[in-house]
């Protein structure tokens, strides 16, 4: 897996929590997935075309969503809903847009595109078939999210 390509979701990603939340990001260490069931209860879910075929999930705990979604509204929020998954739809087309960005950097031909938001206990992740997934485990604030990246090469 091209670091430089997983390096443009990580900071990315620190990018856009840093700038919406002012969540302070601790990196713990990556590992390869052995299934597809995501590490939290929702979802962003990025889709990468153009040279190489792709996929990036950042998934989060409740208790880290709301953290994070409760800074950036500046309103307590208490409960995952429709309100949460929009912002985590938001969040996620900025980290794709962040990393798209990034990619001439490393002389790659690559569109990151949002895909959807998957909110439900113990979902799973459609990443590219027969590909390992890289776990890049993260707390923001002390509570625990997980970014996951896949390519087709």
């Amino acid at each position: 897996m091209n670091a430089d390509l997983v390096n443009a979701f990580i900071t990315s990603t620190y990018l856009v929590l840093e700038t919406n939340a002012q969540a302070k990001l601790k990196p713990f260490k990556p590992f390869l997935k052995n299934d597809l069931v995501a590490q939290g209860s929702i979802s962003g879910v990025l889709d990468i075309d153009g040279e190489m075929k792709g996929s990036v999930a950042i998934t989060f705990t409740k208790e880290c969503i709301l953290k994070l979604i409760s800074t950036w509204f500046m309103d307590e929020m208490t409960e995952l809903n429709d309100e949460i998954e929009d912002a985590l739809g938001e969040l996620s087309g900025q980290v794709a847009g962040q990393a798209n960005q990034k990619f001439p950097e490393y002389d790659k031909d690559l569109k990151a595109t949002f895909n959807k938001v998957i909110m439900t206990e113990n979902h799973t992740i459609a990443h590219v078939p027969d590909r390992p997934v890289l776990a890049l485990p993260f707390h923001a604030d002390d509570f625990r999210f997980v970014i996951e990246v896949c390519f087709d090469e």
